[in-house]
């Protein structure tokens, strides 16, 4: 893929998958791994819950949500993925042949399809950067791992305000910074926390009335941290 652009494998740099690899080598890599290339429109279907894999997916560009839907047949999004996140990472180590989610797009997006045999390769032909490759694929996989494990502590939790004040105090955590920007739209906060939209807006308001957050759009600032961790039954380090 020597005819790729500068633009795109900056993009792709800044990926988990190929950190600790120069620029110009992730180029050597894709050239070596020949993924297949897809491009496609805003809310258009990538792949169906039970469909075979194509491979390992990373995204080029934009943004996709991997979905489930409920025993009601609610959608639920399990994760939101932008540039240079990794689809299906665990498949390198799996006998499933078949995607479990559905993941669609939420924006015109561009994913890189990686064949498993490709990937995990012969080492006498594979790439001088193979094992940084995969060193970082074992990272992603526990770093998603942790990620499950989240969500389901998000699932098991019945009550709204425990729910979403145990959220913020995730990106409170993760950022250090009172001020928060939700890194997806109140459709897709409301399916990730598994609650209604109309019950999501109605906390927020309420928890606004009530002085322990403000909001405007995605973006939150926690005025009462005390109060939030009370609502979430844990203490912040």
């Amino acid at each position: 893929m020597a005819n790729m652009s500068h633009e795109c494998l900056k993009r792709l740099s800044g990926s988990l998958l190929f950190r600790d690899i120069k620029i110009e080598e992730i180029g050597e890599i894709l050239d070596y791994l020949k993924p297949m290339v897809k491009k496609y429109g805003k809310n258009e279907v990538i792949t169906f819950a039970g469909q075979s894999r194509d491979g390992i997916g990373i995204v080029a560009k934009g943004k996709i949500a991997v979905t489930r839907e409920s025993s009601a047949g609610n959608r639920i999004i399990l994760d939101i993925m932008k540039t240079g996140d990794v689809l299906d990472e665990s498949s390198v180590f799996s006998y499933n042949v078949e995607f479990p989610p559905t993941v669609i797009t939420l924006e015109n997006s561009c994913l890189f399809f990686f064949a498993l045999d490709k990937l995990v390769g012969d080492s006498k032909n594979t790439s001088p950067c193979h094992n940084v490759l995969m060193s970082n694929l074992l990272k992603i996989l526990s770093n998603y791992n942790s990620l499950l494990n989240k969500k389901i502590d998000y699932l098991s939790i019945k009550n709204i305000r425990e729910k979403l004040s145990i959220y913020l105090l995730d990106l409170y955590q993760k950022t250090g910074n009172t001020s928060l920007i939700i890194p997806m739209k109140r459709y897709e906060l409301a399916d990730y926390l598994n609650i209604s939209r109309p019950a999501l807006s109605r906390e927020l308001c309420l928890m606004r009335r009530e002085g322990i957050i403000d909001f405007s759009g995605r973006s939150v600032v926690i005025k009462d941290i005390d109060s939030l961790e009370q609502c979430s039954n844990i203490v912040v380090a």
